[in-house]
C-alpha cells in the first residue's frame, strides 16, 4: 500500500487527510484505503 501512496499525488493525500480529520497511527492506513481509520 505504501507503494500506491508514493504514486498518488500529494494533493490527493492531503485532501484525504483533511476529510478524515488527520489520524496519527491511522494516517497511512487512511491514505491507502481511503477509509477513515483515524476514528
Amino acid at each position: 500500500m505504501q507503494s500506491k501512496n508514493a504514486q498518488t499525488s500529494s494533493t490527493t493525500l492531503a485532501a484525504v487527510e483533511v476529510l478524515d480529520g488527520g489520524g496519527g497511527d491511522g494516517d497511512d492506513g487512511t491514505r491507502a484505503g481511503g477509509v477513515d481509520l483515524s476514528l
